[in-house]
């Protein structure tokens, strides 16, 4: 995030000339006495009544569009410069009207950064949603403006009690995206409006929408909004998202892994699939990614190619247990389909009253105990990095047993069970 956004700017010259194209009025008389004595409330009653009969006169609305400045009404000097633009038709006021844009932008900007780093984060809100109405084309204001709104967003989610409310009635309003008194109009905290969280939600998301607008190339944007609605476990509209980017930056590493792990949130897993493999062709060595589709196949009971992915994992992490724990439990399962192939196989063979193959039989054994005795010192490393899952223990026993060493099975039957009963304990206290 942008700490800083200093802008310069000229300094701001009162023009008090009436137009050639408009005679001196009373109300614009009256209006330059007022600027000159800097009552700008009174100059703003008297420009206002100018306007009422002359709408089409530039300098009314320029120096309307001046007062309201003086007086932090934004969003009416914003509407004031528009129409001073429009009537203004040879552009005498142009130079002036950017220097306003560009005083208060730089003051409303800065005082959001300096909010924002004392983590006042609605001031900050306020004054980067100012800087972006008073220059919509700066982009910094938008991007601060999101994680303001994403603080304040996480702030109220805390329930943290709400003070400085008063008594009376507030609501929200939708144009500010502030909450408000309904009687007096001031503005309050937002955790005063029930409706604060789910307004600040639409706003984030209303924000990353428009940074897109404005950066339509910007991946780490597209990232930012995938991430917001995975937060919040919306992984549709994450997927939505980085689909949408996946289609403007079809070799991008980042959003294929993205795409790849949401689609794998969804339970798509022919479409996390293809996002995996896309992205390991960029990334082949991120052990994540590797991690990942190693699992899916593993959930496919495709234990031969989950072995290859999580042995590639293991290769460059040999500390990781996840890695460990799945070959050896892969390695079981195998051995474990064979051993009931056999089985079966005895069975036809008897029930037919056949002649066994007695040649494939024992190559299916011997394959069934390959695996048997390779899974057994995976799990013995899943084992000595984390020696208080049952489940390991219990998968441990079993290989133990299949390799037939008696004893190592014994014991680690009985610390799965004594894992279980303290597991078990806990619960119940």
């Amino acid at each position: 995030m942008k700490k800083n956004m200093l802008l310069r700017c000229g300094v701001l010259v009162l023009v008090v000339a009436s137009s050639p194209a408009f005679s001196q009025s009373m109300e614009m008389t009256s209006a330059k006495l007022y600027i000159q004595q800097q009552e700008w409330d009174k100059a703003i009653h008297w420009l206002q009544e100018a306007v009422k009969k002359k709408p089409e006169n530039p300098e009314a609305h320029f120096l309307l569009a001046q007062s309201y400045g003086q007086k932090g009404r934004f969003a009416e000097m914003i509407t004031e410069i528009n129409a001073t633009e429009q009537f203004d038709k040879k552009e005498k006021y142009a130079k002036d009207l950017k220097n306003y844009r560009q005083k208060y932008f730089a003051e409303a900007f800065n005082a959001g950064v300096k909010a924002f780093n004392e983590q006042d984060f609605e001031t900050a809100a306020d004054k980067f949603s100012t800087s972006a109405m008073l220059d919509p084309a700066q982009i910094g204001s938008y991007q601060n403006l999101s994680v303001a709104y994403r603080q304040l967003e996480n702030n109220l989610a805390e329930g943290v009690p709400c003070e400085g409310c008063g008594t009376n009635e507030h609501e929200w309003d939708p144009a500010a995206k502030r909450c408000r008194d309904k009687s007096t109009g001031d503005y309050l905290k937002f955790c005063c409006c029930p409706e604060a969280k789910d307004q600040l939600a639409n706003a984030v998301i209303n924000m990353y929408q428009t940074l897109i607008k404005m950066e339509p190339d910007s991946v780490m944007t597209y990232l930012a909004l995938s991430d917001y609605y995975k937060n919040k476990k919306q992984f549709e509209q994450s997927a939505g998202v980085l689909s949408e980017a996946v289609q403007k930056h079809p070799n991008d590493a980042r959003l294929l892994s993205e795409l790849a792990i949401t689609y794998d949130f969804l339970g798509k897993s022919d479409e996390a699939f293809k996002m995996y493999e896309q992205a390991l062709v960029n990334r082949p060595d991120n052990k994540d990614l590797r991690y990942n589709y190693g699992r899916l196949f593993l959930m496919r009971q495709d234990y031969d190619n989950a072995i290859i992915h999580f042995e590639k994992v293991a290769e460059a992490a040999p500390e990781d247990f996840e890695a460990n724990y799945n070959i050896g439990i892969s390695h079981l399962k195998i051995g474990e389909r064979l051993d009931k192939e056999l089985r079966e196989l005895n069975e036809a063979v008897s029930k037919k009253k056949q002649k066994p193959d007695t040649q494939k039989m024992e190559s299916m054994k011997a394959e069934a105990k390959q695996h048997f005795e390779a899974a057994v010192p995976f799990l013995e490393k899943a084992v000595s990095l984390k020696s208080d899952q049952s489940a390991v223990y219990f998968n441990l026993a079993v290989g133990y047993t299949r390799v037939g060493q008696g004893e190592k099975a014994k014991a680690a039957f009985a610390k799965a069970e004594e894992l279980e009963k303290e597991v078990d304990k806990e619960q119940q206290n």
